[in-house]
């Protein structure tokens, strides 16, 4: 279309009904006024967001479109118009209206849109070109009145110096809506990290702001302005924001037209399509396999908003409102699977894997596979969207079984996997259900990865901790940290508590626990032995001594409780591998077999003193010794030239030379823990 620019002397804009979606055609109305200088341009807006353009000086006259009103207001409304003989009537709504009113150059309702035109923003102004007018360089500004700039500072002159956070936590969809708690949580870590907060929305969302506010411990340091402003106040409060901390609303659009830095936390929605467009500004969304959708109701049962974590979205804002860097931090969001099928010790020297992953794709989506015993272990895990459970034995047993595991990670739509631990039925499950980046090392059918790692453990090299993490250094990701994790589950903390109450324990009560079990008779050391420990320990401190053991190992607890000459609590198969943690990190002291409980003891900073016998490099205590740093390692060596593990042919002779009196004395190490 080409357009005689000298005849265009009247231009109408005919724009959309929401704020937001007004907000996205500010840009078409700037470049007719740049393009179209000498022309009188209309604007027709909805009720809610004609005062966005109320006060702007280049606009001539600001038309209230009200799509309810009767048929015969709205005809009206068209004669009306056609009387203003416009040249050129662009509709953003693509409605018949331009053709009603009449101009002799109308935008098209319907036009084919190039691929690469994404955003909502771009979209509208495709219109223009189409149209042959110049969009290039598009403003991205709205103006804002003097009045409005005073009446904003006004308001926000009581604050303090630092730097000013405004928080939307309002959206008009339910499924757009981040948890108030989450909102709550990042108020009061800014509040207290120094940041000013000022809380907008709008008359209806006055509950829900107080509600957030409820729930932070400086509420004096909140400026609540929810209800409280106008439009264009609303604009002008949001032209001061250093950062603005948003759902997908109408603030998301206003700050990224003001070129204010907008974390936006988007959930079904596309943020393609509606993501903020400022400088500096950040979009976090986890990829969950059904997203981006246009439903008005979620037909998966799948809140995308609540899979947004609140100790990511406060670093962020954090990092954001100090300037900080968090650049290959924040990329394409990725769905990331890490796999660990074997046993509880293994789980849990595999979390700082969990939270290296977190740490580098902040807003990444982590799952967890593992087996069903181990679930309590990264159940409740911070850093962790998701735990799928792998059972080999029961659900996922045979051809069938194998099935459903592989659709279930097909539907998932994962990006990477990584192998932590390799198996044949993993491997297989990993490539068959077609995802993408399969890492992990070069045994046991290794060959079904696209990267792999050489398998070195048996050399026993270094401890099973970096052996984890190798497999992730392969993608180029590096841990921070690498300190063990495992969840204090409310509920379970409150079960082992009071069920300590019940057995006579006290809060100030010391308590030492033992284990006698482990997973093969190569790691047992003799349980009479342990008796004799027991009871050298209560006699030698006074403390109270507790036993457990795994369900296989309840024989062992009941008969080191039974032979001991002073009292032993026997708590054996009492506590699920959950409650084990809040139940280790109540005790002083933890001695055991190499076992999983020791590393569970070492998750929640709990001392140990930690047997092995076994001498053989990759079962040797240089791969598998617990972590903490004042944990103790008791490991004889007997001069055998080879170790055969579970087959050794001299009876465990590691194990049976190591007498009470010398782990007697390593307890000894921990003296001033066991005084009362």
């Amino acid at each position: 279309m080409k357009i005689n620019r000298n005849g265009i002397k009247k231009i109408l804009v005919i724009t959309l009904t929401n704020l937001g979606d007004i907000i996205l055609t500010t840009p078409v109305v700037e470049v007719l006024l740049r393009e179209f200088p000498d022309a009188d341009l209309d604007v027709m807006a909805g009720p809610q967001g004609f005062e966005v353009f109320e006060k702007h000086p280049k606009i001539s006259e600001i038309i209230i479109y009200d799509k309810f009103k009767p048929l015969s207001e709205r005809l009206k409304l068209i004669f009306k118009l056609q009387k203003k003989k416009y040249s050129m009537i662009v509709d953003l709504r693509n409605t018949l209206m331009p053709y009603l009113i009449g101009a002799p150059y109308r935008s098209l309702p319907f036009e084919r849109i190039s691929k690469y035109i994404v955003h909502k923003r771009d979209v509208h102004l495709w219109k223009l070109r189409v149209m042959g007018i110049n969009i290039n360089n598009p403003p991205s500004n709205l103006y804002i009145d003097p009045s409005d700039k005073e009446y904003a500072n006004n308001l926000l002159k009581g604050l303090g110096a630092g730097k000013i956070a405004v928080i939307s936590a309002s959206a008009k969809s339910n499924l757009k809506r981040w948890t108030k708690e989450g909102f709550s949580y990042v108020v009061n870590g800014l509040i207290e990290t120094g940041f000013n907060i000022v809380m907008i929305g709008s008359k209806e969302e006055k509950d829900t702001i107080a509600s957030i506010i409820d729930a932070v411990n400086n509420k004096d340091k909140i400026l609540n302005l929810s209800g409280e402003t106008t439009i264009r106040q609303l604009i002008a409060v949001v032209g001061r924001a250093d950062l603005l901390i948003t759902n997908d609303s109408a603030p998301l659009h206003i700050a990224s037209m003001l070129n204010r830095k907008v974390l936006a936390l988007f959930g079904p929605t596309d943020s393609k399509e509606y993501g903020p467009l400022s400088e500096g500004s950040i979009i976090f969304q986890k990829p969950v396999y059904c997203a981006p959708c246009k439903e008005a109701h979620c037909w998966n049962d799948i809140e995308c908003m609540k899979f947004l974590s609140k100790e990511k979205v406060f670093e962020i804002a954090k990092e954001m409102l100090r300037g900080g860097s968090l650049k290959g931090r924040i990329t394409e969001p990725k769905r990331i699977l890490l796999i660990r099928t074997d046993r509880i010790g293994d789980v849990v020297l595999s979390t700082p894997a969990i939270k290296a992953v977190y740490d580098t794709y902040l807003n990444s989506y982590i799952a967890f596979m593992v087996q069903p015993y181990t679930k309590d272990v990264v159940d409740g895990n911070p850093y962790l969207d998701e735990v799928i459970v792998f059972d080999k034995k029961k659900t996922h047993k045979g051809i069938w079984g194998a099935i459903k595991i592989i659709k279930a990670l097909k539907k998932n739509k994962f990006n990477i996997a990584f192998v932590l631990h390799p198996t044949n039925r993993v491997h297989i499950a990993a490539f068959l259900a077609g995802i993408p980046e399969r890492i992990g090392y070069d045994k046991k059918m290794g060959f079904l990865l696209t990267k792999r790692i050489p398998h070195t453990k048996q050399l026993g090299q270094k401890h099973e901790l970096e052996y984890t993490l190798d497999v992730l250094r392969a993608a180029g990701i590096e841990p921070k940290d690498k300190k063990l994790f495992m969840p204090l589950g409310e509920k379970a903390s409150k079960k082992v508590g009071e069920f300590l109450l019940q057995n006579g324990i006290k809060r100030n009560d010391i308590l030492v626990c033992i284990h006698p079990g482990a997973s093969c008779p190569s790691k047992k050391w003799d349980v009479k032995k342990f008796a004799a420990l027991a009871d050298k320990i209560i006699e030698s401190f006074g403390v109270k001594i507790a036993v457990i053991a795994g369900f296989s190992d309840i024989a062992l607890g009941n008969e080191l409780a039974a032979i001991a000459r002073n009292k032993v609590l026997n708590f054996s198969g009492v506590f699920t591998v959950g409650e084990l943690a809040p139940f280790l990190k109540r005790c002083t002291l933890f001695v055991s077999n190499d076992s999983g409980p020791v590393h569970i003891a070492v998750a929640v900073d709990t001392p140990v003193i930690s047997i092995f016998g076994r001498n053989e490099k990759g079962l040797s205590p240089t791969r598998w010794k617990p972590l903490g740093k004042d944990d103790v390692v008791i490991h004889k060596d007997v001069g055998c030239e080879k170790c055969l593990a579970h087959d050794c042919k001299k009876g465990f002779e590691c194990l049976k030379s190591l007498e009470a009196d010398e782990v007697l004395n390593a307890v000894y190490k921990f003296k001033d823990r066991l005084k009362r």
